[in-house]
């Protein structure tokens, strides 16, 4: 009896693409970050985990175009390091409140969905640098780069990215849509 390959469960993320942060610190996610080996570029995220494009209906995807649409393009200034506890090290933001405001509103329109699975009380938008707890490993990295500091980008789009779980162990993480602001 052969026994056919199975396709893992898929799982989707909103995010805001981070790209001009990578040269500075893909080095370390490869190393550190499970969302990086699974294949996500540098990015914020909003809403993790999220359902899968086919899974959202008529109405959910109108009013996400809705809003999205009333969101006009915005810059993130990357202007620190940070630590979530001794295990996540992550790239802060200048100004937090209007990826926040964005992340309420899309807990608006997709209420079962909320960032990280309501692990946390408060969402800090952040670039994660590391999250394996190699806390010598993160410092070191931290340190690095702090002269690449302020990392600037402009945010015209949000990008639905979809892969398996990211304890699966596969990168299979790839984008499923790009959804522009303003537009």
């Amino acid at each position: 009896m052969s026994t056919e390959p199975q396709t893992p469960p898929q799982v989707g993320s909103l995010l805001c693409m981070m790209p001009a942060a990578d040269p500075v610190i893909d080095r370390w996610r490869q190393q550190h970050d499970t969302a990086r080996q699974a294949g996500v570029p540098a990015h914020l995220t909003l809403i993790f985990p999220f359902a899968l494009p086919s899974a959202v209906t008529d109405d959910e995807m109108g009013a996400l175009r809705e809003l999205l649409v009333g969101v006009q393009p915005f810059t993130i200034t990357l202007d620190r390091t940070d630590w979530f506890g001794d295990r996540v090290l992550f790239l802060g933001l200048a100004d937090p409140a209007p990826l926040i405001g964005l992340i309420h509103a899309l807990e608006a329109i997709f209420p079962d969905w909320l960032p990280y699975g309501g692990a946390f009380e408060d969402v800090w938008p952040h670039v994660t640098m590391g999250s394996d707890g190699q806390v010598d490993a993160l410092r070191e990295a931290e340190a690095a780069v702090a002269s690449a500091l302020p990392i600037v980008q402009k945010v015209n789009a949000i990008a639905w990215w979809v892969g398996s779980p990211l304890d699966s162990g596969r990168s299979d993480w790839h984008r499923a849509l790009t959804l522009p602001l303003g537009a």
